[in-house]
């Protein structure tokens, strides 16, 4: 019932982005997490570097992109809420050489880490405290999506 709330809330919250402009604020919430617009950005930027896709001057790329991260931020943060649910953790270990090869990569694709922090528009520190954020969430999910199938058996018809 929650989940059918929650895909209604998002929905609802998709329409409105592609209609107007928002400036910094909570674009939804899904059980106790919240997606920011930040957020959102920083998923895109990610995206857009990585990918070394060229945005400029390409409004409706972006909202594209922004309409299908806010997709799977939405997935994410439900799956996110079910980790949580189950006490799913991820060993700090695991998680700092995940983020330290992240930054690496992102270094390499730009160049330099000055380069980095002008791409990102903040200094090293935030960009390695989000990427930390992101990384943890996408291994938690990664686990309760594990949990959900482990039982799952595939046939061939």
């Amino acid at each position: 019932m929650t989940y059918k709330i929650i895909i209604i809330l998002s929905i609802l919250i998709i329409i409105p982005l592609q209609a107007q402009q928002l400036v910094e604020g909570i674009v939804g919430i899904v059980g106790n997490e919240i997606i920011l617009k930040t957020e959102i950005e920083q998923h895109v930027q990610n995206y857009v570097v990585q990918n070394r896709i060229d945005v400029r001057d390409n409004e409706k790329l972006i909202r594209d992109l922004m309409k299908q991260t806010l997709e799977r931020l939405v997935e994410q943060k439900i799956l996110l809420t079910k980790a949580e649910e189950d006490t799913l953790t991820i060993a700090d270990e695991i998680l700092d050489e995940r983020v330290n090869e992240r930054i690496n990569y992102l270094i390499g694709q730009v160049g330099s880490e000055s380069e980095l922090e002008k791409v990102f528009g903040s200094p090293m520190k935030k960009i390695r405290k989000d990427t930390r954020k992101v990384i943890e969430e996408q291994l938690l999910v990664d686990q309760a999506r594990a949990l959900k199938f482990q039982g799952m058996k595939i046939s061939r018809r």
